[in-house]
């Protein structure tokens, strides 16, 4: 059977239940609460048409449906992107009820916490838009741009309250001997264009999690012939990035059996080595590719999707789960556990300054600046929020008295770290209720967001708090 018209079939077969699915609605009411919700029901039964018959490994189905089941949208600072989930909301509630659209929010629920959502949107609509042109019907499963990207958003705050952080944390630390390699990163990956400056973003985040276009559109073809035909089937992927995206998916949420390798390196994701169904190698930027064949007839493949200039870029985020952002983001400037405690309390030592001058009437240069003039907040807000942030079990008073002596306002300038955005997070967290911060907890906080705070410094403060400062 030749490849396009096999790739075709699959397709039409997905789309001739398509509209007897609307049925599944319900009732316009069901409508209008998940359009409230963000997302869009029409948008939703066309990915659960398509990926939704992926089927779920259990022990995400089991850990997912526990987690996302007892959550409920709710913004808590204005600073940060933080919602609390206690609750399901209304495309969780029928994904629970149905298992192809419970496939689907698990699956963009992933793509959604490994990239940024206007690029995967858009990427996910080319790429659908190019597989449907095979089946000769391009318009009816094609989703639009502006209702995908809402789906993909719903989707990631209905779900916020699985750890997706801690699979993507175990896998990336079992392939350490590709990370550590720094060999890997002179295969000429550029930085991509609009992106932060890699001092702000590290390279190596880019690499390990960005998936190629032309990879996720070779997944979204063959994961379900993978899954169907897990003996005859093999997807051999050559990429330079997205790694460990490709390996939480196929491996964790899809129960494929994964092999990752390159030259002097080979690491299994699964129990059944020997019928291993995607094989992942790293590659010059230039050769990314991704081929499904028979393992039997490996001359032969069904088909093979390269990238070429013309492919869009899907932009990763990098998460961490909120309770030790600022220790994990930490990590990465300071290897000297030393140097990176006194960093944290340099902060700490600032904020407890600036907190003691405003309730005294005193004016600081923050405070002249506008830096959060709204704030009232108390040293205990500020010790708890760093405790939460930088997972300190007990304040070292002793460490904090020696930087209270110096003087941290010189202090946090001289700061490797992006201190602006650490001292304006601390703030947000402090601004948290002490039983809210505790579900905090897992969060899933963006380190780009994290370096937008940074903009908090810069706002113009307004002329009353001016002129109320000058007074001071």
């Amino acid at each position: 059977m030749a490849p396009q018209f096999q790739i075709g079939l699959e397709l039409t077969n997905i789309l001739n239940p398509l509209s007897q699915a609307v049925t599944t609605l319900g009732s316009l009411a069901l409508v209008d609460a998940i359009k409230s919700a963000g997302s869009d029901a029409l948008t939703e039964l066309k990915l659960a048409s398509l990926i939704g018959r992926h089927h779920i490994d259990n022990v995400i189905e089991f850990h997912f449906r526990a987690a996302v089941a007892k959550s409920e949208q709710s913004t808590i600072s204005r600073y940060m992107d933080i919602i609390l989930e206690a609750g399901a909301g209304p495309t969780v509630q029928q994904a629970l009820k149905n298992p192809a659209l419970f496939s689907m929010v698990v699956q963009l629920s992933l793509l959604g916490f490994a990239h940024k959502d206007e690029s995967l949107a858009q990427s996910i609509v080319l790429a659908i838009e190019k597989l449907s042109e095979l089946s000769g019907q391009a318009q009816q499963i094609v989703p639009e741009y502006v209702a995908l990207l809402g789906t993909i958003r719903a989707c990631q705050q209905q779900t916020a309250s699985f750890s997706w952080a801690s699979l993507f944390e175990g896998v990336e630390h079992k392939l350490q001997p590709i990370m550590a390699d720094e060999e890997a990163y002179d295969l000429g990956l550029e930085q991509p264009r609009g992106s932060l400056k890699l001092k702000d973003m590290d390279l190596k985040d880019y690499w390990i999690r960005s998936l190629p276009f032309a990879i996720l559109q070779a997944l979204l073809t063959s994961l379900k012939e993978l899954q169907a035909f897990p003996k005859s089937r093999l997807l051999k992927i050559k990429t330079i990035s997205g790694i460990s995206t490709i390996v939480v998916w196929c491996y964790h949420v899809l129960g494929l059996n994964v092999l990752v390798r390159k030259i002097g390196f080979e690491t299994y994701f699964g129990d059944h080595v020997q019928t291993c169904n995607v094989v992942i190698e790293l590659c010059e930027p230039q050769a990314v590719s991704a081929t499904l064949m028979d393992p039997l007839d490996q001359f032969e493949s069904v088909f093979k999707l390269s990238a070429n200039e013309n492919d869009p870029y899907i932009y990763p985020e990098i998460r961490y789960e909120a309770f030790g952002f600022g220790d994990r983001l930490l990590r990465k400037l300071y290897v000297d556990e030393v140097e990176r405690r006194r960093e944290i309390y340099i902060v700490i030592a600032y904020l407890l300054q600036y907190v003691s001058c405003v309730g005294s009437g005193m004016s600081t240069s923050t405070h002249r600046a506008g830096f959060f003039t709204h704030t009232e907040l108390s040293a205990d807000d500020i010790l708890r929020a760093a405790r939460f942030l930088f997972a300190l079990e007990d304040v070292d008073e002793e460490l904090l008295d020696d930087i209270k002596s110096s003087d941290p306002e010189q202090l946090v300038y001289l700061s490797k770290a992006n201190w602006k955005a650490l001292l304006a997070t601390v703030v947000a967290f402090a601004r948290i209720e002490p039983f809210d911060l505790e579900r905090c907890q897992r969060i899933p906080l963006s380190r780009v967001a994290f370096y937008s705070l940074q903009d908090e410094f810069h706002k113009k403060p307004d002329k009353r708090e001016i002129d109320d400062s000058r007074v001071l």
